[in-house]
């Protein structure tokens, strides 16, 4: 991982590149396991093609394996070389020479190139049969013939060793020739493994930051001192890391302030903030140049840090500073910036003063008011996660004037007032936590945000036993602005649990710990109330759509007719700027659409998509959101297709990474299918399908009976997907499904007629003619209301391809004859078996997949 983190663009470095003697970055004994693709192998040894493989330099067993790389990889990157070759023949004396073979394919001499901290390429040298002409071959010399997705891999490394487990391949166009064509590029082929021991640098001395101030004692209030850091650079893996915005997951920096800080006051030893008392404008934060901008510049006390790690900076001390603590010590302290948590740049240098006197708080300027003003907060994300999941099995619920908005809850203002040390601002709404069966109850109403100073604030709230102070706000990590009306917004600003607000969780979590950033707008009172919702059983979705239409009007449309399955666009506004996580549902039952429709900075809403199929008559189109618009639509039926088929058949593995998931250790659950369905490894069938077909315009509306239902996790997940229906319209192809039950997460799911997947009929491969029209390998792609109904996977995620068969009158058929690009591969019974191998191909492809289905190990996979 430590390496890794340091791969540079050194992807062209070759095997002749390398120094002869060993230096940094040199790989020496480096391991390789790949499969190539075991559909092939399964083919190659089967009984078709009656082959067999030869390994030289490489292990046999399967995946290959190859031991003894060497290369260079400086920084990370750059290429690993393996000796050894692997020879596939298959189909002896088809098209040549009785003791030849027509599949003759032979790899060697890899290499493994390690193009970026993502990405790598799979290059060799090959040698193998041409399709087209299996007396020729084509020989191809330092190819890529695989582009490596390190992403979609497992990261294996450790000090000394890069390693990667399971990197997906995908074949080259290059790699399609080396195959002699027998797989078009895009093909995946087996996920590589490799492992690189590299020769790295002498650990250095370890640098100790360390800090001297100009002067320490018989100091006057007012006193400017100069703090000299050395050693605070990021250390070798790169951190302190930020955990919070604005730098999360960069430098953090340090804070080099000065305050009153109690004895036990260092993050390291889980010391609260409250522990640690600064005097107002006394905090600077040096960071990486790069970052005095983002953090808002000198204004907002940035300094940019040296590249050796050292700096200096001017403070003014004074003993006479509101919220100065009684019993702490004046002192200047260092400690990381944004949330880290370092031992090594926590640092305490004591000061005195000459004279000392009792802190008082400074006056802090008036706020004007004129906007309305608002607070949106999430609490904490992970306690949602935690009370609407399988353990709590609880719900979230917002009421009086609170409402859902970007992820988390909106509070509209109520008031502001000022006095000579602070400012407070009152919002109005409350969300309530309940699970455990009613053991769980927390309600946190009506937040207040208190600012003392620049950059410090609090947040209180009122819970069941009374308000407390809930939460630190730290400003100085905001970013504040302010809008032409004079209405002042902090935006993501960092919030620490109190010990008052840890008691309101009752324990749950700890004082000191970071909740969710806070935004807030101090302005006028907000006269605007949100949506009352519930989040329950672990819903992905912000919010659950209501029963029935919670609005008929407000939403406008740019066209006045609409028919099922038609694109329609649908527009509306008065929702809050930037909001998320609006729901686009469609009535009489509720069907979600869309559930992350978003908003624009004018607060208008825009959803583009096609109506259901199948949903016809008087229904009510909705947005619902922190308001709700609805529009009426009258939906016209489409046409009725073509004539009637005599019979239709649907094949769908539907995802096959789930079935592995629901098969595997973690779900440990199980399929069953009913009422008609079927199942074969590795998918599920339909048949005796109804419906219509258009032989002129090739459109079709199939409908099969059948469910298939999925459960697992202890029965959490009980999920049935039934009655699918395929709708081709055009140049779209839709299927349709009923989903009931609970999802993964364990939320309630009832949908019927959901479109839950597009599919691709120009990438499928069609056969047929007469009486039947067969499309194979047709992609599907989840669709957002497919993700909102399932609610494992995201709208756009790759399902299994679908086979469909459609049986007709062969009158209805005949033009569809016309167009068939195997008819003749699949009906001559004279194309000689030994001509080609596009004949091998084409006319075995059944035999083929069906053989390589029963002889392949499926292998579960990730989900």
């Amino acid at each position: 991982m430590i390496l890794l983190s340091l791969v540079l663009a050194l992807a062209g470095l070759s095997v002749s590149t390398l120094p002869a003697a060993a230096a940094e970055g040199d790989v020496a004994g480096a391991t390789l396991e790949w499969g190539v693709k075991a559909s092939f192998r399964s083919y190659l040894v089967g009984p078709i093609a009656h082959g067999h493989w030869t390994a030289s330099g490489v292990t046999d067993s399967t995946p290959f394996g190859w031991s003894g790389g060497s290369g260079a990889a400086p920084g990370g990157s750059g290429a690993v070389a393996y000796a050894g070759s692997l020879q596939f023949q298959g189909h002896q004396g088809y098209g040549v020479a009785a003791e030849e073979y027509a599949l003759d394919l032979t790899f060697s001499d890899v290499t493994v190139r390690v193009t970026s901290a993502t990405t790598a390429e799979l290059v060799l040298d090959a040698r193998s049969r041409v399709l087209a002409d299996p007396t020729t071959f084509v020989e191809l010399n330092d190819a890529v013939i695989a582009t490596l997705d390190l992403a979609g891999g497992t990261d294996a490394s450790t000090s000394g060793v890069i390693a990667w487990n399971g990197v997906p391949a995908v074949l080259t166009a290059d790699g399609a020739t080396a195959f002699g064509g027998f797989y078009p590029a895009g093909t995946a082929l087996d996920p590589v493994s490799f492992s690189w021991p590299v020769e790295t640098a002498p650990e250095p001395e370890p640098v100790v930051p360390t800090i001297s101030v100009s002067e320490t004692t018989d100091l006057e209030s007012g006193d400017v001192v100069t703090v000299t850091g050395t050693g605070f650079g990021p250390n070798e893996t790169g951190g302190p890391l930020g955990t919070r915005p604005p730098l999360a997951g960069k430098f953090s920096g340090v804070y080099v302030t000065f305050g009153t800080f109690l004895d036990v006051w260092k993050p390291s030893e889980s010391a609260p903030s409250s522990a640690r008392k600064t005097a107002l404008g006394a905090t600077k934060w040096v960071v990486d140049a790069d970052d005095v901008a983002t953090i808002g510049g000198a204004a907002a006390g940035a300094i940019a840090i040296d590249e050796d790690g050292s700096f200096s900076v001017e403070i003014a001390v004074t003993d006479n500073f509101a919220g100065a603590l009684a019993d702490g010590n004046y002192g200047i302290y260092t400690y990381p910036g944004s949330g880290a948590t370092y031992a090594p740049f926590e640092t305490f240098t004591p000061i005195s003063f000459a004279t000392e006197t009792t802190p008082t708080a400074p006056p802090v300027d008036p706020v004007t008011t004129p906007a309305p003003g608002s607070l949106g907060w999430g609490i904490k994300a992970s306690f949602r996660e935690y009370v609407t999941g399988p353990i709590a099995n609880g719900s979230i619920s917002v009421s009086s004037g609170a409402g859902v908005a970007g992820g988390g809850y909106w509070f509209p203002q109520s008031s502001a007032g000022v006095t000579a040390t602070t400012v407070d601002i009152a919002y109005r709404g409350a969300v309530t936590f309940t699970g455990h069966s009613g053991a769980l109850n927390l309600r946190i109403a009506d937040p207040g945000v208190r600012i003392t100073s620049a950059t410090a604030a609090v947040l209180s709230v009122a819970t069941g036993s009374g308000r407390v102070d809930f939460a630190t706000l730290n400003l100085g990590a905001a970013t504040a602005t302010t809008d032409a009306s004079g209405a002042r917004t902090y935006t993501s600003t960092p919030a620490t649990l109190t010990s008052a607000g840890a008691a309101s969780f009752d324990g749950f979590y700890a004082a000191g710990t970071a909740l969710d950033p806070v935004t807030f707008t101090i302005g006028s009172a907000n006269v605007a109330s949100g949506r009352t919702s519930t989040t329950s059983a672990a819903s992905a979705a912000t919010h659950t759509p209501d029963a029935t239409p919670p609005a008929t009007e407000g939403i406008d449309s740019e066209q006045s007719d609409f028919t099922e399955g038609e694109e329609g666009t649908f527009t509306a506004a008065g929702f809050l700027p930037g909001e998320s996580g609006i729901l686009a549902v469609i009535y009489s039952e509720p069907t979600v659409l869309a559930t992350n429709v978003t908003a624009d900075a004018d607060g208008a809403v825009t959803w583009r998509g096609n109506l259901p199929t199948g949903l016809t008559g008087e229904h009510t189109f909705t947005f619902q959101g922190s308001v709700d618009r609805g529009i009426v639509l009258d939906i016209a039926a489409a046409d009725v297709v073509g004539c009637t088929v005599e019979g239709a058949e649907l094949t769908w593995g539907f995802k096959e990474s789930f079935r592995a998931y629901i098969d595997g250790s973690i779900a440990n659950g199980e399929w069953a299918t009913a009422d008609g369905a079927t199942y074969e490894t590795p998918a599920f069938g339909w048949a005796n399908g109804t419906g219509g077909y258009d032989a002129e315009t090739e459109d079709a509306d199939l409908a099969f009976t059948g469910s298939v239902r999925f459960t697992g996790h202890g029965g959490v997940l009980d999920t049935t997907i039934a009655n699918p229906r395929v709708v081709i319209e055009g140049n779209r192809a839709v299927l349709l499904l009923d989903v009931t039950g609970t999802t993964q997460d364990g939320a309630p799911v009832s949908s019927v007629g959901v479109e839950f997947a597009e599919l691709d009929l120009d990438a499928a491969e069609r056969a047929g003619g007469g009486d039947l029209i067969a499309f194979t390998s047709i992609p599907a792609v989840l669709t957002d209301a497919g993700a909102a109904a399932f609610g494992t996977y995201p709208a756009g995620e790759a399902l299994d391809p679908l086979d469909l068969s459609i049986t007709v009158d062969p009158a209805c058929g005949e033009a569809a004859s016309t167009t068939t690009s195997l008819e003749t591969s699949v009906d001559s019974e004279n194309a000689s078996a030994v001509s080609s191998w596009p004949w091998i191909v084409g006319a075995l492809v059944v035999l083929l997949i069906a053989a390589a289905i029963v002889i392949l190990t499926r292998r579960a996979r990730r989900v």
